[in-house]
C-alpha cells in the first residue's frame, strides 16, 4: 500500500489513476483498511493549496471510473455549500462519503448529472431533509433510496451514530414486532452497550400514573416533507387533546442540539416534569419516551408506530399503557442494528446489514402525498394521517 505522505504530495491531474490504493478500491469495492482516511488527506491537502471546490472535483472524478455501481451515494449541490455563511465548512458529507467507500458506490453531488427521471433505477442515499426535493422524486419515479439520519442511542454528546433506512425516513416496513430471542447475541448488545444508566426499559407499567401530557410536535422542516403547516398542526392537535383531557399539556418544540446536550433533552425534561405521557409525530422522541418508560402516542410515520398508540384518544383517562418489555426490547434492538458509525459505514458493515434487515422495505407515504415540487402552498393536516404501504 502506499504511504500516506506519498498520497498527499499527488497533484490535482494525477490522484485519478496513480495510486495502487485507488486502483484497487475502484476495481475491487470497499477495502479491508481505511481508505476514507487516505481520502481525506488527499481532501485536506488540495483544499490547502487549491479550493475545496476543486478538492471535491477531483474526488467526484474518481468515483466516475468506478463501474457496476450499486447505490449513487448523494452530497449536497456545490451551489448549497457556497450559500452558507458558516465558517469552515467542510466541503463533504462524511457519512455519504463513508458510504461510498463501503459499497460499490459513487459519490456525487445534487445536481444536473443526478437523473432521478426514473430511466436510471441505480439507488440513491441521502443524508438530511435537505434532499426533499430529490427524495421525492425517488418516490414519484419508483427509486428505491436509502435515508440516513441521527441515530436512535448513543448520541448522547457527540452524534456517533446515525440511523439508516431503505425508502423511508423510519422503520416502517415491519410485519411484526421481533422476538428478544431471535437476534443473536452480539445483534443485541449493540442496544445493550448503549443502554443509557438508569434507564426503564425493563419494567412492565408505567413509570408515572399522573402528571402533565408532553407534547413534542415535529419541525417545520419535518412538516414541509409531508406538506403541512407545523403551527396549526400544534393548534388542532392541542384542540383535539382537550376533548380527551383536563391534565397540563406542555408543548416541547425541538430545541437545538447544544441546548439537548447542555441538559435540557427530552429525557430530562420527562422525568423533571413526571409526564405520564408523550405525544409526537415522526420523531424519535417516542423512543426516547418508551427508553424509561412512558407510553406514547404516535401520530405519523414512526419506528415506534408497530407498538406505541396512534390515537389521541387514548390519552383520555388511563386507557394508555406501556407496551410490553418483550415488544420494546425486540423494537429496540432491532432499531440498534439500523443505525451505524461511520466506521462501519465505511468497512461495508452497514450495507451489508440494512440489506440483511430491510431488503423488503417499500416507501410509505401519506394517501394525499403530493411531492414538494407539485405543491402550490402547505395543505391542512388531519391530525393521523392514514398511510398506504
Amino acid at each position: 500500500m502506499i504511504k500516506y505522505k506519498k498520497f498527499i504530495k499527488l497533484k490535482h491531474s494525477d490522484i485519478q489513476l496513480k495510486s495502487k490504493v485507488i486502483e484497487n478500491y475502484l476495481t475491487e469495492g470497499p477495502l479491508p483498511k481505511d481508505p476514507a482516511r487516505v481520502f481525506k488527506k488527499i481532501l485536506y491537502d488540495l483544499q490547502e493549496h487549491a479550493s475545496p471546490e476543486k478538492s471535491m472535483r477531483a474526488v467526484a472524478d474518481l468515483f466516475e471510473a468506478r463501474k457496476d455501481i450499486e447505490l449513487r451515494c448523494v452530497d449536497s449541490s456545490w451551489e448549497k455549500l457556497k450559500n452558507q455563511d458558516k465558517d469552515n465548512i467542510t466541503p463533504y458529507d462524511a457519512f455519504i462519503f463513508a458510504m461510498s467507500f463501503g459499497t460499490k458506490g459513487r459519490y456525487m453531488r445534487q445536481g444536473p448529472d443526478l437523473d432521478l427521471s426514473g430511466k436510471d433505477k441505480t439507488p440513491c442515499l441521502f443524508r438530511g431533509l435537505g434532499k426533499t426535493f430529490d427524495i421525492h422524486k425517488c418516490i414519484e419515479n419508483k427509486i428505491d433510496y436509502y435515508y440516513i439520519d441521527t441515530g436512535y442511542f448513543g448520541n448522547e454528546k457527540h452524534k456517533l451514530y446515525h440511523r439508516m433506512h431503505k425508502n423511508n425516513m423510519q422503520a416502517l416496513h415491519l410485519k411484526k414486532v421481533p422476538h428478544p430471542n431471535d437476534f443473536e447475541q452480539d445483534e443485541k448488545n449493540r442496544f445493550y452497550d448503549l443502554m443509557p444508566k438508569g434507564s426503564y426499559w425493563t419494567a412492565e407499567n408505567n413509570r408515572f400514573q399522573k402528571g402533565p401530557i408532553m407534547f413534542a410536535p415535529p419541525s417545520q422542516k419535518v412538516m414541509n416533507f409531508y406538506g403541512y403547516d407545523v403551527d396549526n398542526y400544534i393548534e388542532k392537535t392541542h384542540y383535539e387533546l382537550r376533548k380527551y383531557t383536563d391534565d397540563k399539556i406542555i408543548i416541547r418544540k425541538k430545541p437545538g442540539r447544544r441546548e439537548r446536550v447542555l441538559g435540557n433533552s427530552l429525557t430530562r425534561a420527562l422525568l423533571k416534569n413526571e409526564c405520564r405521557a408523550l405525544i409526537t409525530y415522526n420523531s424519535i422522541a417516542a423512543i426516547e419516551a418508551l427508553l424509561i418508560g412512558i407510553p406514547a402516542i404516535v401520530l405519523g410515520q414512526n419506528s415506534a408506530s408497530i407498538i406505541a398508540s396512534g390515537r389521541i384518544s387514548d390519552i383520555h383517562g388511563r386507557r394508555l399503557k406501556l407496551p410490553s418489555w418483550k415488544e420494546r426490547a425486540g423494537l429496540f434492538i432491532y432499531l440498534a442494528n439500523c443505525q451505524f458509525t461511520e466506521a462501519e459505514m465505511t468497512s461495508g458493515f452497514a450495507w451489508k446489514k440494512i440489506q440483511e434487515y430491510q431488503h423488503y422495505a417499500k416507501p410509505v407515504v401519506p394517501s394525499n402525498f403530493v411531492p414538494i415540487y407539485k405543491r402550490k402552498k402547505f395543505t391542512s393536516n388531519e391530525l393521523k394521517d392514514e398511510f398506504k404501504r
